[in-house]
């Protein structure tokens, strides 16, 4: 059981694979720009629609609203963003900055299933998914309505929709690294590793001073079974972003299942001082100090991420696994069905239960 609660311990870092960096501005959807529109394969008849040029008009109105969005203000984003597209109706520009911000207005990554066990957030992101839909049917060759729909679609773990989407996207813009970040990650969630590795290395190689790219390719290596080569990359990522807390954090889960805990208590720790608010960094932090059996402070560090994020299923399920390694197995049962109650696909909350019902069953 050992090695399978290392992973679940890790499981609130893994997903960023898919994300830009931390703390960055929403990425630019390059409405604006005739690049953002690639030329469609000859033999696809229906991708030869592309998007009419902007008025000058639009285009102020849509620059306005990107800067509105850089600058942390999803709200009136939106709301230039819907100008521009009563300017400009039939291009798909508007609708996917629309989407972006909404998405930016969830404060959350991208990562796979994070509106999952919030009804507003879910419905948001529903909205958001409408709407590049039209942008996806009003210009079938206009990569970012792809590549948002894709990114779209892994918060809420619609996994085979995202990788639909993101096929798509690379086909449009094959040098698109949020693609094919993006796409990896659908990939692993599918259990197909090799094929996200490959994307991984790929989205390393087009942007090689990244650690951003350099962590999410070590996070697959990961996954994969292969602790010493994602440590090694995760380190020379720190090199090129020593004050990264994602670099800290996931460094730290690696050391876990690499069986030195002592030191990813320290990098988990790192984590925690650059990033406080960051409940999974709480979380994997919580899951250190149990494995160093540092009880107190375990339990300590599960609550305040739960305080910070109450709809992350892993903090739920390490909490339970923490209960069940003091012996408490009636709050180990509450947490995992706290976990399940946020996402009833949880197969690690579901493992978890049944050993419960198992031990409870078996005679003395």
């Amino acid at each position: 059981m050992r090695g399978r609660q290392a992973l679940v311990g890790i499981v609130a870092l893994t997903p960023w694979i898919a994300t830009s960096c931390a703390g960055a501005p929403p990425r630019p959807c390059a409405a604006a720009s005739a690049s953002a529109v690639v030329a469609p394969s000859a033999s696809s008849a229906e991708a030869t629609r592309t998007p009419a040029p902007l008025s000058p008009e639009a285009r102020r109105a849509l620059e306005a609203a990107e800067a509105e969005l850089a600058n942390g203000d999803p709200a009136r984003a939106e709301e230039g963003f819907l100008r521009a597209q009563q300017l400009a109706p039939d291009h798909p520009a508007p609708l996917v900055g629309r989407a972006r911000a909404i998405v930016a207005s969830l404060g959350i990554r991208i990562e796979l299933g994070a509106a999952l066990g919030d009804p507003k957030r879910e419905k948001r992101v529903e909205a958001a998914r409408d709407l590049l839909r039209r942008a996806q049917k009003l210009a079938p060759s206009y990569a970012p309505a792809w590549i948002e729909g894709g990114r779209a679609a892994l918060l809420v773990s619609d996994v085979e929709g995202a990788l639909d989407d993101l096929d798509h996207a690379v086909t449009l813009a094959p040098e698109d690294v949020e693609a094919i970040s993006a796409r990896a990650l659908a990939r692993l969630a599918l259990g197909r590793r090799r094929e996200a590795i490959e994307d991984l290395r790929r989205a390393a190689a087009l942007e090689p001073l990244s650690g951003t790219r350099k962590r999410n390719l070590a996070s697959a290596l990961l996954l994969d079974g292969r602790p010493k080569e994602a440590i090694a990359l995760y380190e020379e990522a720190l090199k090129l972003e020593p004050d990264a807390p994602t670099g800290h954090a996931l460094l730290g889960a690696a050391l876990i299942v690499d069986g030195d805990p002592k030191r990813a208590v320290k990098e988990l720790e790192r984590a925690v001082q650059l990033a406080p608010a960051d409940a999974s960094f709480r979380t994997s932090l919580g899951f250190a100090y149990q494995s160093v059996e540092r009880w107190s402070d375990a339990e300590a560090s599960y609550r305040e991420a739960l305080r910070l994020d109450a709809h992350q299923p892993a903090a739920w399920i390490d909490l339970g696994s923490l209960y069940l390694a003091r012996g408490k197995k009636a709050e180990a049962k509450q947490a995992f069905l706290r976990a399940l109650a946020i996402d009833p696909s949880d197969e690690r909350a579901k493992e978890f239960l049944r050993e419960l019902d198992d031990a409870g069953t078996k005679k003395p």
